[in-house]
This record gives structure tokens, C-alpha cells and sequence, in this order.
């Protein structure tokens, strides 16, 4: 058991388990957002929280829980979230995460994909009953998401969990239609969609947070497939990614496409079996994560506290210990020097130095000197009459 990451589970546990609703006798007995059953400030349910389901069937597995947590016990808290889920979906099979019925596309695949990877991961501990109830509970939403696609943007996190969701829910009732063809569909939009740097693409660019949480998606579809082409571009992938972990541990951060700090670890430490380039950042973000140098799960904020839960878990289930004689970039003793043009991003590392420039928007500058000082520029802010201007927007037809 790989002790990083179940030290940050064990911490969290406590509060992952006061997010439902574990009155039997409520009307919102299963439901994960606090804001919804507790403190009655909204009156629909973030459906991510019911993503729950699959961390703890992950805790259910292994010879020593958390807190002494009894197997039965997380079985029965896991119930309570299936039934919860069924309450709190919508006639369409959708679930909302901002707004009441918006009928979020995102959240929808991310309950489906959660859920999905709770029963696969308890099948052998759950009768046919069980396990054929639990699937007609999901049904609806892979319906939903059968029919459905999100259009008011390209987000391949968001696409990469609908795919996964759509290939599980193949691999575990045969649905070649809602299941294996339409998994590969959206597949194939995210691999058509990947720059030929590596990156996925994020709104209009790369943001290295967000592909951390895009490649734990779907290093679980090669889990499942053995897919090779996916393999392949998630190795190119990694390649891009690597670059991105920072001398002081941090990971990420404001030249991204969607500005984001967070390291999603559960993809990586799998594909670290596969990947030079993912054992080398892998065992770099497990030492940042134990000496908090980087967002980590007892720091996450409740929205996105779920989806960082259950990659922690699945790094902990997948987390290898093959020893690499890789570094990542900013560990190397030679100068390195990298531009992503397409993306618009720039490293430079020299003897005291590692360098992240975003050109592509405005100039924003990550500056690490004697390894951990650090000096953002966010670029120019400029102020007109009343109004204030910012260099900072992703612009993709920026010369350099």
C-alpha cells in the first residue's frame, strides 16, 4: 500500500463521510451536497458529491481501512449513495452541478463513471440482485449521456470521463450501442483534438492541471481495453505534462489555459508501469504531495474534493514501485530548453533557474531561481479611464 497517498485518504475520510446525508429516515437520506440536505441553501444537489461511491468501494477492498472503517459499513454507506443518486437524478437521467436543471453534462458522466467504477470494483462481494439494481440505477444517466453532448465548449476532461463511463458500462453489461461505440466515439473526438505536442485540449489550450485529471480518465479506459493507440498518445501526453512539475514541488498553475495548481495523480501512477516520463513525475508529486508542496487532498476545496478523493484512491490501487532512472525536466543537472509553440509555452532551465513562459498569453512568467524562490508575472494589467485591461487571455494568434 502506497502510504503518500493513504495517509492524505485517512485524513479526508472523516469529512468525505459527513458530506451525506446518513439518515435513513430523510427524504435526502444518500445525498452527498451538504448545501442541498444540511444547510437547505439551494434546493437541487451538486450530483459530483455521489461520485463518493467510488473512493470508498476502493477503502472496502483493502486489508486495512482507514479508521478501522468495517467493510460493511462502507458497503452500507455505498448504498446509501446509489439510493441517494436515484432520488436525486432528474426524469432525464441527468444530474446539475451549478444550477438547478441544467442538466450538466459533465457531472452526469462523472456520476456514471463513479458509480460504474463502484460496482466493478465490488462485484465479487455483491449478489446478481444487487449488482443488476445498482446498474438500473445508472441506466438513465448513460441514456442521457448516449443522447447528449456538451457543445459550448471542447473540455477533454470533461469528454475523457463521458468516454470512460460509456466503456465501463460496455465492460460490464455487453452494451455494445450506449457502451463500447459510443465510448469510442467521444474517444476519438478527444485523440483528434490532442496537439501533436501532447496536450489535450482544454477550452482553447493546455492547462497541465486539468490533463492530470483528464489522463486519470483515460489511463482507466487502457485499464479496461488495452487500447494501443490511446496508450500512445497518452505517452505523448506525458511528455508534455512532465515539464510542468516545478523545482519547489508545485505543479501547474496561472499560464495555463484554466489557470489550475492541482495535481490529479491517479492516471499517472498507473501509467508509470508503461511511461519513463510518468514514473519520473510520479514519484517526484508523491514527495510534493507528502511534504505538501502542491494542492493536495486535505487542502482541496468541497467541489472538486470528490473527483481528487477517488484518484487518490485509484492511485493507491494502481500505484507500482518500478524504480526509473528518469528525471523530470526541472530535476535535470543540464540546461533544458522547450518550446510548445502550439500551446504557446516556453521553458528554459539553467544551472539556478527554471523558466515557464506563456506566450500566448501576454507573457505570463513563472521564474524559479535557486530552486523553490519563485516570481510570477502575470503579465500586463493596463488602466484606461474607468475601465482595467488585462494581457493575460489566451490569444492563439500571438507572434513571438
Amino acid at each position: 500500500m502506497n502510504e503518500v497517498y493513504f495517509d492524505q485518504i485517512t485524513k479526508v475520510v472523516p469529512k468525505v463521510l459527513a458530506l451525506c446525508d446518513n439518515d435513513s429516515f430523510s427524504k435526502t437520506y444518500g445525498i452527498g451536497d451538504r448545501f442541498r440536505w444540511g444547510w437547505k441553501l439551494i434546493d437541487f444537489g451538486n450530483g459530483t458529491f455521489q461520485g463518493l461511491a467510488h473512493g470508498l468501494s476502493v477503502l472496502a477492498n483493502l486489508k486495512s481501512v482507514p479508521l478501522k472503517l468495517s467493510t460493511e459499513k462502507l458497503l452500507s454507506r455505498i448504498d446509501s449513495i446509489f439510493l441517494g443518486t436515484k432520488n436525486l437524478m432528474r426524469k432525464n437521467g441527468s444530474f446539475e452541478e451549478a444550477f438547478p436543471y441544467e442538466s450538466s453534462y459533465c457531472v452526469s458522466a462523472l456520476v456514471a463513471f463513479d458509480l460504474l467504477s463502484a460496482l466493478e470494483n465490488l462485484n465479487h462481494r455483491l449478489s446478481k440482485k444487487k449488482q443488476d439494481d445498482y446498474l438500473a440505477i445508472i441506466e438513465p444517466t448513460i441514456d442521457f449521456l448516449y443522447k447528449s453532448k456538451e457543445a459550448h465548449a471542447f473540455i477533454s476532461n470533461h469528454l475523457a470521463t463521458a468516454a470512460a463511463a460509456h466503456i465501463k458500462w460496455g465492460h460490464l453489461t455487453d452494451d455494445q450501442m450506449k457502451g463500447f461505440e459510443k465510448g469510442n466515439e467521444v474517444l476519438s473526438s478527444i485523440l483528434k483534438n490532442q496537439s501533436t505536442e501532447g496536450w489535450y485540449l482544454e477550452y482553447e489550450g493546455a492547462d497541465p492541471g486539468y490533463q492530470s485529471l483528464c489522463t486519470y480518465y483515460l489511463a482507466d479506459i487502457v485499464r479496461m481495453t488495452n487500447y494501443d493507440t490511446l496508450l500512445k498518445s497518452l505517452k505523448n501526453s506525458l511528455k508534455f505534462l512532465w515539464y510542468f512539475a516545478h523545482p519547489d514541488g508545485s505543479f501547474g498553475g496561472v499560464y495555463g489555459s484554466r489557470n489550475t495548481r492541482f495535481y490529479y495523480p491517479g492516471g499517472i501512477d498507473f501509467l508509470s508501469q508503461y511511461s519513463e516520463e510518468a514514473g519520473a513525475l510520479s514519484a517526484f508529486m508523491q514527495k510534493s504531495i507528502k511534504e505538501h508542496r502542491v494542492v493536495t487532498l486535505d487542502t482541496m476545496d468541497a467541489s472538486n474534493l470528490i473527483p481528487m478523493f477517488n484518484s487518490y484512491c485509484y492511485a493507491m490501487q494502481h500505484s507500482t514501485h518500478i524504480k526509473r532512472k528518469a528525471v523530470v525536466p526541472a530535476q535535470e543537472t543540464s540546461s533544458v530548453t522547450k518550446y510548445f509553440e502550439e500551446a504557446g509555452l516556453f521553458i528554459d532551465k539553467g544551472i539556478n533557474h527554471y523558466s515557464i513562459i506563456a506566450t500566448k498569453k501576454g507573457g505570463v512568467t513563472y521564474h524559479f531561481t535557486e530552486g523553490s524562490k519563485l516570481k510570477v508575472d502575470c503579465s500586463a494589467l493596463i488602466e484606461a479611464k474607468n475601465s482595467k485591461y488585462s494581457a493575460q487571455i489566451f490569444n492563439s494568434a500571438s507572434s513571438v
